[in-house]
């Protein structure tokens, strides 16, 4: 269930992320998500590796590492909401403006 919903929200992701970084290139702010992806797993592989609950223990390990991943997700949707304005700085329609662009010469 949990990758479906983030099949789903990977384009909405993916143009927050356009928006928000209009003025580069749409392949930027794909790569900026790319890497704050891989950071994150491989904080979670570290975490993972230092909350690993001994030989014959209950798995408190991965409870830890559970607040941790849904504190993280908490913050970070705190942010996006608090932080993140609606201003739409592209153009509504990009192949029109490309067509004004061309008929202008």
């Amino acid at each position: 269930a949990c990758a479906c919903c983030a099949g789903i929200a990977d384009p909405l992701a993916y143009e927050l992320a356009a928006e928000i970084l209009w003025p580069a290139k749409e392949s930027t702010s794909a790569g900026l998500m790319l890497l704050v992806v891989n950071v994150a797993c491989s904080l979670s592989v570290i975490l993972d590796a230092i909350f690993e609950p001994e030989a014959g223990g209950k798995g408190g390990g991965c409870l830890v590492l559970n607040y941790l991943v849904a504190g993280a997700l908490l913050l970070a949707i705190m942010a996006l909401s608090v932080g993140v304005r609606e201003m739409h700085q592209r153009p509504q329609d990009d192949a029109a403006a490309s067509v004004r662009l061309v008929s202008e010469r």
